[in-house]
Formats: structure tokens, sequence, C-alpha cells
């Protein structure tokens, strides 16, 4: 399977999994597949992956899938910096990472040590494996645990 193939079917299968877990929520993902699907918004130049905004208004949730070689480059760090930015602007809500299985530990070091530097007070920070969610722990940001 390309990585192109890889983005596509990571982006599809963490915006089936986050729209079960936030059903009072609207998704967009940047797979359009019909004219006139909602795409996401940019945000500073970027556009996630999967995008959700709860009907109140006031939940953000962003998805970004990332393939192995593009989960630790100084592009992927600016798109969480916006992104955090963006979620901490409408109050509060959740970021995830979505990987492959096997590059699961290396996307938790790296969320990890990215909060250690940046504030994300009020966001849920998650990595998606293929099988699980994995969140940081919000006391310390140094325990990840199923959720």
């Amino acid at each position: 399977m390309s990585q192109s193939e890889l983005h596509v079917q990571l982006t599809r299968q963490v915006a089936k999994e986050l729209s079960q877990r936030y059903p009072d929520t609207i998704f967009a993902t940047d797979i359009l597949e019909r004219p006139g699907d909602a795409a996401p918004p940019q945000i500073n130049g970027s556009r996630p992956d999967v995008y959700g905004r709860s009907k109140q208004g006031d939940f953000i949730v962003i998805a970004e899938a990332k393939t192995d070689n593009d989960i630790e480059n100084t592009h992927s760090r600016r798109q969480f910096e916006d992104y955090i930015g963006h979620i901490k602007n409408c109050g509060e809500g959740c970021m995830v990472l979505a990987v492959t299985g096997q590059k699961s530990d290396r996307a938790k070091t790296f969320l990890r040590f990215f909060c250690m530097e940046v504030n994300t007070t009020n966001i849920d920070i998650m990595v998606f494996d293929q099988f699980f969610f994995w969140k940081l722990e919000e006391k310390d940001r140094r325990m990840w645990h199923i959720n």
C-alpha cells in the first residue's frame, strides 16, 4: 500500500471512530468523495484531515493522520501548534494523531514532549493506532492510557 493510500485509510478510519465517540459533533474530512462534501476549514494555511465541531459550537475535534515518515517533522509540529491554538480559541476539544499501530510509541513520545512545551490545558491529546485511542494524562502529561 502506498503512503497516500495509507493516509486515506487512516483518515477514514479515525473519522469513523470519532463520529461514533462524539455523536453530537458534525465532522468533515479532507477526503472529498462527492460534489458538495464539506471540507475542514483552513487553519493558518493548513487543512486538518478531520475536523469536527459540536452542535453547540464549543467543542472542537481535530485529527491528523500521519504516515510513518511524517510524524516528527517541522510541518507536523507547526500543524499541531496551529490546531491546538484553534481549539483553545474555540473553548475546548480534542487533538488526535492517527498513525499505524507500529508507529504508536513514536507518536506518543512525540506528543508527550510536544505537550511539555505547548499549553494544552482543556484539550484532550490522543493517539489513535488503528485499534485504540491512547489519551495523554492531563495532570502531568507524562502517562498514556487507553481511552
